[in-house]
């Protein structure tokens, strides 16, 4: 059977890229209307970052095509994260922006959010740390990465009270975020 499966039915997000998150939209579908392959004699491609760690735990495009991610890999302290920009083709790094270095304890101690983070469609990866500092990290002309806005939610959350594990704007641009501990 070739026949194409009919298109998504999920009202795309005006301000995320149309394959923006873990979970492709923020639908949370896991259904892309990217063509794929057709099985017959595929070429495989993959890409090693580390012996323990790397490994990319989310995939999202940008409006360009660009291929964005977000790895852990070996530090001399522990495991660090970073929004890596891929070659979509080759699989091979071309950009990276540390986020956090932990230590295995401190990794081991963090909740499965880590690694929840979405593209806008300015091609900026919306991430938080564990500072519950928002940072928009993008592309910038010269191929690298760089954090192009920030946004501190320390004083709405205390660190103290709770980590925030998302953050993700609604239709209308504003952003809401998902806290992992106590608020008032």
């Amino acid at each position: 059977i070739t026949a194409p499966l009919p298109a998504k039915d999920v009202v795309e997000h005006p301000g995320l890229a149309p394959q923006s998150s873990i979970h492709v939209d923020l639908a949370n579908s896991d259904v892309t209307d990217l063509p794929g392959p057709l099985g017959v004699d595929p070429q495989v491609s993959s890409q090693e970052f580390g012996l323990l760690v790397g490994t990319c735990l989310n995939f999202t495009f940008d409006a360009g095509g660009n291929l964005l991610a977000f790895c852990g890999v070996s530090t001399d302290r522990g495991i660090g994260f970073e929004v890596t920009a891929l070659d979509p083709v080759t699989l091979e790094k071309r950009a990276t922006y540390r986020l956090l270095d932990l230590t295995f304890e401190q990794a081991m101690a963090l909740p499965i959010y880590l690694g929840y983070m979405a593209t806008d469609r300015d091609g900026r990866v919306i991430s938080i740390g564990p500072d519950n500092v928002v940072r928009w990290v993008g592309l910038t002309a010269d191929g690298t990465l760089e954090v192009a806005r920030t946004l501190d939610l320390s004083v709405t959350v205390p660190i103290a009270r709770g980590q925030i594990a998302s953050v993700i704007p609604d239709h209308d641009g504003t952003l809401w975020f998902l806290v992992l501990g106590e608020v008032d």
